[in-house]
């Protein structure tokens, strides 16, 4: 992935977070979407849903699932536990922002279909609006186990921020003007809770 790929997606997350004016570690990723009028329920309260939208064998196969009819919508398996769910909703965050989710009528003729670029897009996205980098790394966190405990999500996405965010150490560059922002926005938090 290009330099200006990781720019572009670290930006719209971090736009969003300031947006939704959030201060703390772990992010609410249900509380963003519901800020930004995007619905999020449980599969087991979703069954209309998922039907009119075709997904009732996705639903049984994935823990997350993103559809348009009249508005955006996340749905979720209710079975996992918070720092999935957080994981998961941030991803279907990510692909309703990123423009992976289209209207009822094309969603069907396309099935639903999405390519390895977007599926990591999304992760990309959610990587920085669930743990943005600039807090993390101004915190001295570095570790699989403190990112798991700071932003409670899972162990597949705390590996996840790892990786990316050695990536991107990989290439030199100024904090950006969004991250001055968030690293404001997030200053007594990061105080608090500096290693």
């Amino acid at each position: 992935m290009k330099y200006s790929d990781y720019y572009r997606l670290d930006n719209a997350a971090l736009h969003l977070l300031k947006d939704c004016d959030l201060h703390e570690l772990p992010i609410d990723a249900i509380r963003i979407a519901n800020m930004i009028g995007i619905y999020v329920l449980p599969y087991n309260l979703s069954y209309n849903i998922l039907n009119k939208l075709d997904l009732i064998e996705e639903s049984k196969i994935s823990n997350g699932l993103t559809g348009f009819i009249e508005y955006p919508i996340i749905l979720y398996n209710e079975k996992m536990n918070e720092g999935d769910k957080r994981v998961v909703i941030g991803h279907e965050i990510g692909h309703i922002i990123l423009e992976h989710v289209y209207d009822h009528k094309s969603a069907t003729n396309l099935r639903w279909l999405t390519t390895d670029a977007m599926e990591y897009g999304a992760n990309l996205f959610c990587e920085q609006l669930i743990a943005p980098t600039c807090v993390l790394s101004k915190m001295g966190v570095s570790t699989e186990s403190k990112i798991i405990n700071i932003c409670d999500v899972n162990q597949k996405g705390a590996y996840f921020v790892l990786n990316e965010n050695e990536k991107r150490m990989r290439i030199p560059k100024k904090s950006t003007q969004i991250e001055k922002d968030i690293l404001k926005m997030f200053e007594e938090y990061i105080n608090r809770n500096k290693e």
